[in-house]
């Protein structure tokens, strides 16, 4: 039995098991080009922020992730409003050029929160 010893990447998972939350920035939604998705659909950036549950209960935005979507909306992502991830997500960890470890997201749909469901904890960025 010949078996590879090794971590596949990107890590395949749900939102129910890795849940993402992003904030909407009003930026324009484009294809990405030359970079499908493990199972091989179209993936669009999003140019929301990645919203980080830390430790200390805080919550903070991550600018060094990218977050994509595979069903876009049909207008950006409103600016100031918590969406969460539903469906299949992958996590692909990078090095970026400055040496910094960052984060590549891609999820299959992006929905937004009820008003009533977001708390406002303190802020930190990161």
């Amino acid at each position: 039995m010949n078996v590879q010893l090794g971590t596949s990447l990107p890590v395949a998972t749900t939102a129910d098991q890795f849940p993402v939350f992003v904030a909407g920035m009003d930026d324009p939604i484009k294809p990405v080009q030359d970079k499908l998705t493990p199972d091989g659909r179209v993936k669009y950036s999003t140019g929301a922020l990645l919203r980080v549950a830390r430790k200390d209960g805080t919550v903070a935005t991550d600018k060094t992730a990218s977050v994509h979507v595979i069903n876009p909306p049909n207008e950006p992502f409103s600016f100031g409003t918590i969406y969460r991830a539903e469906g299949l997500v992958w996590v692909q960890p990078y090095m970026t050029g400055m040496d910094r470890l960052a984060l590549s997201i891609t999820v299959e749909n992006l929905v937004p929160m009820p008003a009533a469901a977001v708390s406002a904890p303190a802020r930190k960025s990161a």
